[in-house]
């Protein structure tokens, strides 16, 4: 009898002690849940704050505009521009409010109709800073760089690469390039040459006013690379770089 009464007490105590195993495993369960739901949160929250300050470095976007859908990124950005644009010039006979896409009575009196997106760079020819399409207005004297890409319909269309305006009657208008090449001079004198689309080369200095687009960024001739899009003032005397 006094053997059954231990077997029964030793059972009991067994049965005890797995309980509290038990217990304190689903303690330590519950804290590592905790634990992974809190690094998991704080992961997320650096990928919200990394997206962030991803889409914060796109400055081309004027203000209280957002990025056209499928246009978001800046690979697509880029990818809208070419390397060979065309440019022209002329008076804008209208423009369409909702699109921002305009027609240009281009200098051998043929009308192109440009199409163009929220970040293409429309650039003050005094100032060099941006304008916005609102400002635009029929009867503007412009600067158009466009795709060399153009339909065969009547009028013609394109795409806007860049555009200038508020030239002044007595004055040239900038250029907008894309850089093929820039090297400093072999005596490395502090001229930077800068080698266009159209082949023509810009000799840039310590005396060029270089100043970024839409951003606060500070930047440097150390900066144009080949690739880079400009806007080059005659003599190199001043340089956007978009």
């Amino acid at each position: 009898m006094k053997r059954k009464i231990f077997i029964i007490a030793a059972a009991c105590a067994l049965a005890l002690s797995v309980t509290a195993c038990g217990a304190g495993s689903a303690s330590e369960t519950e804290a590592k849940t905790e634990t992974a739901e809190a690094e998991t949160t704080e992961a997320e929250t650096e990928e919200e704050t990394e997206s962030e300050s991803e889409g914060e470095t796109l400055a081309r976007f004027p203000e209280g505009e957002e990025a056209p859908e499928g246009e978001a990124d800046a690979d697509s950005i880029d990818n809208y521009f070419t390397d060979q644009p065309v440019m022209m010039y002329g008076s804008i006979t209208s423009i369409d409010d909702e699109s921002g896409d305009f027609t240009l009575n281009v200098e051998d009196g043929q009308e192109t109709v440009f199409h163009t997106q929220s970040f293409v760079p429309i650039v003050d020819a005094v100032s060099g800073l941006p304008v916005s399409m609102s400002d635009l207005e029929e009867g503007d004297f412009v600067y158009a760089w466009a795709s060399n890409a153009m339909t065969m319909s009547l009028p013609p269309q394109t795409s806007l690469q860049a555009l200038i305006v508020n030239v002044p009657e007595d004055a040239g208008a900038p250029s907008y390039v894309v850089v093929t090449d820039a090297t400093y001079d072999v005596d490395y004198t502090g001229n930077l040459e800068i080698t266009d689309q159209d082949g023509n080369v810009w000799s840039a200095n310590e005396d060029t006013e270089v100043s970024p687009f839409k951003t606060r960024n500070i930047v440097t001739l150390d900066d144009i690379t080949e690739g880079s899009r400009l806007i080059i003032w005659d003599n190199c005397s001043k340089i956007v770089i978009l």
